[in-house]
Order: structure tokens, then sequence, then C-alpha cells
């Protein structure tokens, strides 16, 4: 049995350079367009103000679609959960 160095393991895994919080953000807004406001991320949760509770509510039921969309667009699944604010 071989062993192989965790470094190259991590580069297979992921062979591109990881993704900065800035560009998760604005690809996120890119897909939430102007009914929210990405606002960060941080380990997998992204967090987004919505103007009223409405919004808030109908971002919540597609909340799954969005998480879909921006991990699409990024290309892998960084995005987990998504927690809206009012703001």
């Amino acid at each position: 049995m071989s062993f192989e160095k965790i470094s190259e393991t991590i580069k297979k895994r992921y062979p591109s350079q990881p993704l900065q919080a800035a560009q998760i953000v604005v690809v996120a807004q890119k897909v939430l367009g102007k009914e929210a406001q990405a606002v960060s991320y941080f380990e997998g949760s992204l967090r987004v103000a919505v103007p009223n509770a409405y919004v808030a509510s109908e971002m919540r039921t597609k909340s799954q679609d969005i998480i879909v969309s921006i991990n699409t667009k990024l290309g892998r699944e960084t995005i987990e959960r998504i927690t809206f604010r009012l703001g």
C-alpha cells in the first residue's frame, strides 16, 4: 500500500484555487438580483439582507433552488445554507 501526501490529495480533489468570500458574494448577488443583497459568506453559510418579511418568506421557499443556482455558477458545492435578515 502506498501513501500520498495530503497536499497532493487536496490538489486532486480541489484543483483550482480556493474561492474567496468576496468572489462568492459577487456570484451570489448576480443570482439574487435586485430583490436582495448578498452580505457575507462564511463556512458554507451565505447571509442575505432582504427589504421586508414578504421577500424573506418568498426567498426562503426558493432557497434550495437559489443554492443550487449559486453553486452551479461557482462550479462547486460551496453554499450549504442561506440566512435571510431584514435590512
